[in-house]
């Protein structure tokens, strides 16, 4: 179980409260947060996050391993179908998440300049 977080704040319900995620929802946060975080770049663990060299280097990068890497610490959570969209220094990923028996896709915009 996690808290969602939207636009890098705790999203809350009416009441204030933070709102609960378990599941596909919070596998898809935690693969969205390793592809978010520049590996290296979290004082915590500097293995975290992706390799951005790589993805904005690599013209033909292979995208599934790319995404595989950033999330290999997380465990149960699996990569499927991985599509990007590069528009000048930004890269836009559709990633297909599998946790258990359930997917979900979700997107993440990674910014080059970071």
């Amino acid at each position: 179980m996690d808290t969602l977080v939207t636009d890098g704040d705790f999203y809350q319900n009416e009441t204030g409260c933070p709102i609960s995620i378990h599941s596909i929802e919070e596998a898809c946060q935690r693969v969205r947060f390793c592809l978010l975080t520049r590996r290296g770049s979290f004082a915590y663990d500097r293995h975290l996050g992706a390799d951005y060299d790589y993805i904005f280097e690599q013209e033909n990068a292979d995208l599934r391993l790319f995404v595989a890497d950033a999330i290999a610490d997380e465990e149960n959570i699996s990569v499927g179908e991985v599509t990007a969209v590069r528009n000048n220094n930004k890269i836009t990923l559709t990633v297909e998440v599998y946790f258990g028996d359930e997917s979900m896709n979700t997107e993440v915009t990674i910014n080059g300049n970071v």
